[in-house]
């Protein structure tokens, strides 16, 4: 398994965090996703979800099970393990993604 360091400063402040994000394979994952377009074609067919996109959310339950197969309940503790960029995410978008977020997105899917 492959880890990254950011070195975050907390605004307004001359302390600096040291996060350590995993990255595992998601790279080549998304290299993959990229290259099928199974993002664009979600997005064509399911739409809203408010702070998280239900695209989104299906895109990290993807990653999840060819990677880790973690349970709906730990969805949110493995996205906040790893760096959000990859995940097609932001920062502030982490703290939403738990297992609710991706029950009512498998709910909208079916």
């Amino acid at each position: 398994m492959v880890y990254t360091h950011a070195m975050v400063q907390q605004s307004g402040s001359d302390n600096h965090e040291l996060q350590t994000r995993w990255i595992y394979a998601i790279p080549i994952i998304n290299r993959y996703i990229h290259r099928i377009g199974l993002s664009d074609i979600l997005s064509s067919r399911m739409g809203g979800g408010g702070i998280v996109p239900n695209t989104s959310c299906l895109m990290i339950m993807l990653r999840n099970i060819l990677m880790e197969r973690e349970p709906v309940y730990g969805m949110g503790k493995w996205v906040s393990s790893i760096e959000p960029s990859l995940l097609g995410i932001t920062a502030n978008q982490t703290d939403h993604v738990n297992d609710d977020r991706m029950g009512r997105t498998l709910d909208m899917s079916f």
